[in-house]
């Protein structure tokens, strides 16, 4: 299984940071919402989108991998924790947006797990 894994975990991460990337302006307007300006809330949206890009990259290269998945564990606490403190009506999302990065993260832990047992 472990193939299937960080496979599952590298893809949803790209798609994610792909996402941000090609829907900056969507995104942003979610924090320009709150009250941030427009270009810190650019630069936000792009700056992690690169961080997720970065760990779908970084868990494919076996000496990193067990790294990255606990920073995709960091960054994903990191999302909830300012999501809700910023925008606690993602919460409330119809689609599950804030709920489906709790799966994310179990299954970076479980990777994590899997790699160190090897």
């Amino acid at each position: 299984m472990m193939p299937v894994v960080i496979a599952t975990l590298c893809l949803f991460w790209l798609a994610s940071g792909l996402i941000g990337v090609w829907q900056v302006e969507s995104a942003a307007k979610l924090l320009q919402a709150t009250g941030w300006s427009a270009p810190l809330s650019k630069a936000s949206v792009v700056f992690w989108s690169f961080v997720d890009i970065a760990l779908a990259a970084a868990v494919l290269y076996r000496p990193w991998a067990g790294r990255a998945c606990l920073a995709m564990v960091t960054v994903s606490l990191v999302y909830l924790i300012s999501a809700t403190i910023v925008t606690p009506g993602l919460w409330a999302d119809p689609l599950g947006s804030m709920v489906k990065v709790i799966p994310g993260i179990m299954l970076a832990l479980i990777a994590h797990q899997m790699m160190e047992a090897r």
